[in-house]
Order: C-alpha cells, then sequence, then structure tokens
C-alpha cells in the first residue's frame, strides 16, 4: 500500500458510518415533523442499513470488474450528492428514497473498501489498518449522532447536511491517490451461491452467525429507540442531550482496541463472548431504571457487550475463514447488518403498542440466544482442547 493512502480510507470509512446513524438522535424531531409513529419514524435508520445486508453477497462482482479504488471514489461522489439532498426538506417518502439511496452508497463504500485493504495491505500493515478502520467506523457512529444532536440544537438539520456533504466531497478527493488494480476474472454467480450454502452447512460458523445476528438486533433497537425513552424519562430533552446518550461508544472503541487481550485475559474468546452477552443483558436491565444517568449508563454496558463481542467474534472469523475467508466474512457481514435492519425496525411494534418494558423483553430474549449461542461456541472449544489432550 502506498504510504499516505491509509488515512483516506479510514476517513472515507468513519463518514460513510456518520451518514447511517446521523438521524438517529432526530428520530423524535422528525417523528413529530412529519406527524408520523415512532416505528415509521425508524425507518430513517432501518432502511439505510438495508443495503448493507446484501452488499456483501452482490458486489463481489462488480468488484471483480471494477478496481476498488474507482468504486470508492464513485461511490463517496454519489453519497455527497444524497446527503445534501436530504437538506432540502423533502417529504417522508423521498427522505426515505434519500436514505435508502446512501444506504447503497455506503455499502459500495464499506465493501469496496475491505476489498481494497485486502488487496494492497500487506504484512504488519493489515492489522494495523484494520484496528484502525474498526476505530473509525466506531467513531463514525459515534460523532456522527453527537454532532447531528449539536447542529439540531444550535443550528439545523439542514445546516449540518450541508456540512457533511462537504466533508465527503474533501474525502473523495482524498482517495484519489490510491493505487488502481486490474480487475480480476469474475466467478460465475452459481458457484457462489454453492459455496455460501456449503458454510452455512458449518456448525462453528453458524454459531458465530446466530451470536452476532441476535446481539445486533437487540444493540440497534436499543440505539434506535433510545431518543424516544428519554423523552419519556426526561421530557422536553434536546437534540444536544439526545447526542450526548451515544458517549458510551467510547468505551466501545477502547474494549474493541483491546479485545484480544481481554480474550485471553478471560480465558479465551468463546469465554469472553459469553461474557459480552451477559453484560448486555445487564444493560437492558438497567435500562428498566426510569432516571436519565441510569439512561446513560445503559449505553455504556450495551456499548462495551456490543463491541467486545463484534471485535472478538469478527477476528475469530477472520483466523478460521482459511481460504473460505472471503465468502466466511461476505456471510458474517451480511448477517450482522440483517441483524441490525430488523433490530431497527420490528421492536418499535412492541414499543408503541405495549411499552418500553415490553420492548426490553423482545431485546433480552435476542440476548439470551445470543447467550447460548456463545456458550454453544465456549463448549464446543471445550471439547476440542479436551480431544487435542486426548
Amino acid at each position: 500500500m502506498k504510504k499516505g493512502t491509509a488515512f483516506p480510507l479510514v476517513l472515507a470509512a468513519f463518514l460513510a458510518i456518520a451518514v447511517l446513524y446521523a438521524p438517529q438522535p432526530l428520530l423524535p424531531r422528525f417523528a413529530q415533523t412529519y406527524d408520523i409513529t415512532e416505528t415509521r419514524a425508524a425507518l430513517l435508520v432501518a432502511v439505510v442499513l438495508l443495503p448493507l445486508s446484501v452488499a456483501p453477497l452482490s458486489f463481489g462482482a462488480l468488484l471483480q470488474r471494477l478496481p476498488s479504488a474507482r468504486v470508492l471514489q464513485g461511490s463517496m461522489a454519489v453519497l455527497a450528492v444524497l446527503v445534501a439532498a436530504q437538506a432540502f426538506d423533502p417529504s417522508f417518502t423521498a427522505f426515505i428514497g434519500i436514505r435508502l439511496g446512501q444506504g447503497i452508497a455506503v455499502a459500495a463504500i464499506l465493501t469496496a473498501l475491505m476489498t481494497h485493504i485486502a488487496t494492497f495491505a500487506q504484512g504488519a500493515a493489515m492489522p494495523r489498518i484494520m484496528a484502525w478502520y474498526v476505530a473509525a467506523t466506531i467513531l463514525g457512529g459515534l460523532l456522527g449522532r453527537v454532532l447531528a444532536g449539536v447542529a439540531a440544537a444550535y443550528a439545523s438539520w439542514s445546516f449540518f447536511s450541508i456540512v457533511l456533504s462537504g466533508a465527503i466531497v474533501g474525502g473523495s478527493a482524498a482517495l484519489l491517490r490510491l493505487e488502481h488494480e486490474p480487475p480480476d476474472d469474475a466467478h460465475p454467480a452459481e458457484a457462489e451461491r454453492a459455496r455460501f450454502r456449503d458454510v452455512l452447512r458449518v456448525p462453528r460458523y453458524l454459531r458465530l452467525y446466530a451470536l452476532i445476528f441476535c446481539l445486533y438486533f437487540s444493540f440497534s433497537a436499543f440505539m434506535n429507540f433510545l431518543p424516544f425513552r428519554l423523552q419519556e424519562v426526561q421530557p422536553g430533552a434536546s437534540e444536544l442531550l439526545t447526542g450526548l446518550l451515544y458517549v458510551g461508544y467510547v468505551a466501545g472503541i477502547g474494549v474493541s482496541l483491546r479485545a484480544p487481550t481481554l480474550a485471553r485475559w478471560m480465558g479465551g474468546e468463546a469465554r469472553a463472548a459469553w461474557v459480552g452477552t451477559a453484560i448486555g443483558l445487564g444493560a437492558l436491565l438497567t435500562a428498566t431504571v426510569a432516571v436519565t444517568w441510569v439512561l446513560f449508563a445503559s449505553v455504556v454496558l450495551m456499548c462495551i457487550a456490543m463491541f467486545m463481542t463484534h471485535s472478538i467474534a469478527a477476528g475469530w472469523v477472520n483466523r478460521a475463514g482459511g481460504s473460505r475467508g472471503s465468502l466466511i466474512n461476505g456471510l458474517y457481514v451480511a448477517i450482522y447488518y440483517a441483524g441490525g435492519v430488523l433490530g431497527a425496525y420490528v421492536p418499535g411494534f412492541a414499543y408503541e403498542r405495549v411499552g418500553w418494558g415490553a420492548f426490553l423483553v423482545v431485546l433480552g430474549v435476542m440476548i439470551v440466544g445470543a447467550h447460548v449461542a456463545a456458550i454453544r461456541w465456549w463448549q464446543a472449544e471445550r471439547r476440542a482442547a479436551s480431544n487435542a489432550e486426548a
């Protein structure tokens, strides 16, 4: 990888994730502005995650025909236009369409970005750039939400959208320095589907997929409906306070960067995932207390649970994939975001019709599912270790 090209890649990841989650703290405002329910407002986040649940399975063919750098540059330019478009008070239907387009552009950016890193980062550069990438995505999720809340409180959503669009244009220009690789031969789609089916028949991968699907389902739901809960706990809470709710993401950055060390300290990756899902259940129990500062604490716990477990599971998948690594990773990312899409929308019906308590029960059931998957992973590792000793 050429010197100086890592930063543009990390910047692109940061900006793309910021776009995904920026509207989240403003969902109560959008619900009021468009006179819609909480669940319909939640579509503004759910719909943008939808393309990410299919991108790893569908964009591979495009990246076999075009250089990843070109796909990155083009997708960033499209994203800049779509972010600027949301500044002009579109109707709710048009806003949903814009968000769906943003999701497609972000999916192309992240898929091309990972392809570019895998192609050009060699040796010790790979884990270093991946660590930066993970930290950038978490930081993008945090600052996208916080800065949107600050802008809404002191300026406007339109102002924030224009500034973010300009930053994306700058990020797109920085990508001009990237290397351009020749296209690879495309693989037949039929063969790709066959290989995906083969992976889904392997129990050790299914356990990880079930774990991350259930956990991200709950995390996505919790973060998406959190602004509405804050309005119940503290009526009239400002967009600034709502944006600051997500400061708990800082804890996520810390545990994601230290995940391998934490796993060793806890006695292995599977056991660390077990602990992570248990912390997630603790976060939901904490969130039952109708006090603002306790709600902040529950966000910190949920971020620790999510990002520690995700970092450990993703690291295991990367190491265990072998020759099928791209397929196994692609399915992991697709299933991860499929959980996010459903979580960002479906539990809203429980919240809307029954209340916060029922909503947390739904999330608890899903985290229990993740916890069981982590226990099964731990048991499988113990059996493998016993067989190796025998």
